[in-house]
């Protein structure tokens, strides 16, 4: 019933080649090295191409969900979110179309998409911080994120014709104390546990705020905005010259006029992302005055705790500009100095001076090239050496420094 037609032992393997020549050791070792290499060879190859199939799966994969999540978010927003009505009669609707924004947000394919959500968070901005009661730790970290792309938006000044006007407003509603304190308010009414007692002594969500997007870059995007977008042609003067510089000016000083420990770090930031390159024109002549001017807000122990050796909090990377800021804001308010305050105030320039490389005045040769055209990037250098040296020179500037040798 049953045939088998294999063997039931194995034959010996017999060898046609004739009679086998002795190996040598050595190279027995180097053929089965060879073979061994060959074989991880094959493995390593076998492995890079899964890993960049599996990337390629992954990213189609990736684009084809955003695609839905585009589609879906321009429906919803179309139908369910066009009004306040809408927005408070679905509040987890709004809440998790924000959430696929921050997921799927491109700044190629979605910046008409963000400018969607701009207007509706400040058209109906009341509305918005209501809902925060709600979710106070996930709308949090929805605004920082959103803020975060509006600071990113702003890099779109240095192209022609963009409108950033859309972006710095969101950020002034959403970084405003006023919007903040009244939802602290509304916080305490609603809730009287001893949880929300705790929650209110720890409510610091303009600090977090500020403290993401000072990290983020948000101190050297303004100055982006200030060069790009304000005129050169200024006057040395603390008053804005046009109603964005009075706007940037305030996005400037808001993180500094907070009550909060991390002041000093804001403080520091803002030196080392807008006062260590090369100054501009709206630098020197508008937002350096007009800082040296908030004497309430920039104070002496705060310009030298940001920049004192023994702060290791912080590395700086010192420069002529540096330098030149620093002398300028401690000179406005020179004659209200302690001695102690003098006395930091000289470590402090011995300390920068150190870093700073060494000045040469150019020679008539020096300063002309071989044309016989001038260099402009040494008459900058050689102006703030003028300015600094002058400041130095004043004469309250000089007894400060004087009096506390005396003593």
């Amino acid at each position: 019933m049953y045939s088998f037609e294999g063997e039931f032992r194995r034959r010996p393997q017999q060898s046609l080649g004739g009679a086998s020549r002795k190996v040598a050791r050595e190279e027995l070792i180097h053929k089965a090295q060879r073979e061994r290499l060959q074989r991880e060879e094959k493995r390593r190859i076998i492995q890079s191409a899964t890993i960049i199939q599996a990337f390629v799966r992954g990213s189609l994969s990736r684009q084809e969900e955003k695609r839905k999540f585009r589609e879906e978010f321009d429906h919803i927003m179309k139908t369910k979110l066009n009004d306040q009505t809408s927005i408070l009669s679905n509040p987890d609707v709004l809440y998790d179309q924000i959430g696929k924004l921050l997921h799927f947000y491109s700044e190629q394919q979605d910046s008409s998409r963000l400018i969607t959500v701009n207007q509706i968070f400040l058209r109906d901005s009341h509305t918005i911080s209501r809902l925060f009661i709600l979710r106070f730790d996930g709308w949090l970290y929805k605004i920082q994120k959103l803020l975060l792309l509006n600071v990113k938006y702003l890099k779109n000044c240095v192209k022609p014709n963009s409108n950033i006007s859309l972006s710095l407003r969101f950020i002034e509603v959403f970084t405003g104390f006023e919007l903040y304190d009244n939802l602290k308010q509304n916080q305490v009414a609603d809730n009287c546990s001893d949880n929300n007692v705790n929650l209110k002594q720890n409510f610091k969500p303009l600090e977090k705020i500020w403290d993401y997007l000072i990290r983020k870059g948000y101190y050297a995007v303004l100055r982006l905005v200030l060069d790009n977008n304000v005129p050169d042609s200024l006057l040395v003067s603390p008053r804005p010259p046009t109603p964005l510089a009075a706007s940037l000016l305030d996005l400037f000083l808001r993180s500094l006029t907070l009550k909060s420990d991390k002041k000093p770090y804001f403080f520091q930031t803002l030196l080392q992302d807008c006062f260590t390159e090369e100054l501009s024109q709206q630098i020197t002549c508008f937002l350096l005055p007009a800082l040296a001017c908030k004497v309430d807000i920039i104070t002496i122990d705060t310009i030298l705790t940001a920049i004192y050796p023994d702060n290791l909090a912080f590395n700086f990377r010192a420069t002529s500009s540096l330098l030149y800021t620093f002398i300028y804001l401690i000179t406005k308010q020179a004659k209200s100095l302690s001695d102690q305050q003098c006395a930091e105030y000289l470590i402090c320039v011995q300390f920068l001076l150190q870093s700073v490389p060494g000045w040469k005045t150019p020679s008539s040769n020096e300063s002309e090239s071989e044309d016989g055209e001038m260099i402009v990037e040494n008459d900058t250098k050689v102006q703030i050496q003028e300015e600094i040296i002058n400041m130095v020179n004043n004469i309250d500037h000089v007894n400060m420094i004087l009096c506390i040798l005396d003593k």
